[in-house]
């Protein structure tokens, strides 16, 4: 588990690049980043993107080597 805190003088998160890759982290899960610009999240284990937050101002999202497993629904199969 990673937990990052920033605060600007304003109260808001002031965190605008982000980088966890090479941790084992099986999670991406974590409270909303409205600043956030930049996330390296590159070779870790996620297996699902459950729980990824809100993140309206990322520009670059660094995720590959992942081994996330996709679930389709038999009705969604046209």
């Amino acid at each position: 588990m990673v937990r990052v805190e920033t605060k600007t003088k304003g109260g808001r998160s002031g965190l605008e690049f982000l980088s966890v890759a090479q941790n084992k982290l099986k999670s991406l899960s974590m409270a909303s980043q409205p600043r956030l610009q930049v996330l390296a999240a590159s070779k870790n284990k996620a297996s699902t993107l459950k729980g990824f937050p809100s993140l309206p101002s990322l520009e670059e999202l660094y995720f590959y080597l992942q081994r996330l497993i996709c679930t389709i629904m038999q009705d969604d199969m046209i």
